[in-house]
């Protein structure tokens, strides 16, 4: 059943990754071998204007989006008090938002203002490991959080990227993060 369903969503460009239930940030209570690596940000995200409508950690997702990254669930805050949010596969509310990168080789998860937890997806690069070499399952994820890393190190870039992104927002249009594309 489940090759269908990874067949059925290739088709939109999609896959079936197998992933952790909990939130990233509480691996080391079920893994004790593994834990997030934190990723600081040079340059805090610029304050979101008063008159506009998004979340709290929208610079952060256009971020993480910029690189690849797609939403995996939004932090348990952000939803109303009176909407109980349940899932019976989770046991835990997720006290930050959680994203995951395309390949589903690796999860960000946010720290609004500070930076990110960042977590190889262990269950995915293990499963690769039959279908790639050992070295390329290891190498992929550690590729994918030096990219982030650097981009989140580097002032020059990560300033100009926030003041993209709050010019974009305060002209009600979609960000537009062209010229921060990550190198190869």
């Amino acid at each position: 059943m489940i090759k269908t369903w990874g067949r059925s969503i290739e088709w939109f460009g999609l896959r079936l990754v197998e992933a952790y239930v909990e939130q990233v940030t509480d691996i080391n209570q079920t893994n004790v071998f593994q834990s997030c690596f934190p990723i600081r940000f040079s340059v805090p995200p610029p304050a979101i204007p008063p008159d506009a409508s998004v979340l709290p950690d929208y610079f952060e997702g256009c971020l993480l989006r910029h690189f690849g990254y797609v939403l995996d669930i939004y932090s348990s805050e952000y939803y109303p008090s009176s909407i109980n949010v349940y899932y019976s596969y989770r046991s835990r509310e997720f006290r930050h938002s959680q994203y995951v990168h395309k390949s589903g080789l690796a999860f960000a998860q946010i720290r609004e203002g500070v930076g990110f937890n960042w977590l190889t997806n262990r269950l995915a690069t293990t499963r690769q490991v039959h279908y790639n070499s050992q070295s390329d399952s290891q190498e992929r994820p550690n590729q994918i959080m030096d990219e982030l890393t650097n981009f989140c190190l580097d002032e020059q870039k990560l300033g100009a990227f926030w003041d993209e992104t709050l010019r974009d927002l305060t002209k009600g249009g979609e960000t537009s993060t062209s010229a921060f594309r990550p190198s190869a």
